[in-house]
């Protein structure tokens, strides 16, 4: 466990250089032809280093492309690695490429569960 960390922090390194890392996420209401645009500042790789390489191989190899958001609660917008019509899942290619899920969960206390942060399980 102790070098696949080291190796995939120096990955992270290497590829994605030392940060901070930003994602801009760009939204297609199905309804309009309006688009929009935000962007979000990832933690630092201090406090979540494996949360956030694993984000960022995803968003990298486009596996979060053509997806679409639902509501889990009246206070949780969630993102679902499925086509907005439902009729492409892209969990295959997230497991295919091995970054379908975290190998156990990070939290930091200097991040914690506000209005407007993100979180990624």
């Amino acid at each position: 466990l102790v070098y696949s960390f080291t190796h995939r922090h120096s990955s992270l390194f290497c590829r994605f250089g030392q940060g901070p890392h930003y994602i801009e996420f760009e939204i297609d209401f199905h309804d309009s032809s309006s688009r929009q645009f935000f962007t979000v500042q990832l933690s630092s790789l201090d406090d979540m280093p494996v949360s956030v390489y694993t984000f960022l191989q995803q968003t990298s190899m486009g596996l979060w492309d053509n997806t679409g958001f639902f509501i889990n609660a009246p206070h949780v917008l969630m993102a679902k690695s499925q086509s907005f019509d439902m009729q492409t899942s892209h969990y295959d290619a997230l497991a295919e490429a091995g970054v379908n899920s975290l190998p156990f969960e990070e939290y930091s206390h200097r991040y914690p569960h506000f209005k407007y942060t993100l979180g990624f399980a």
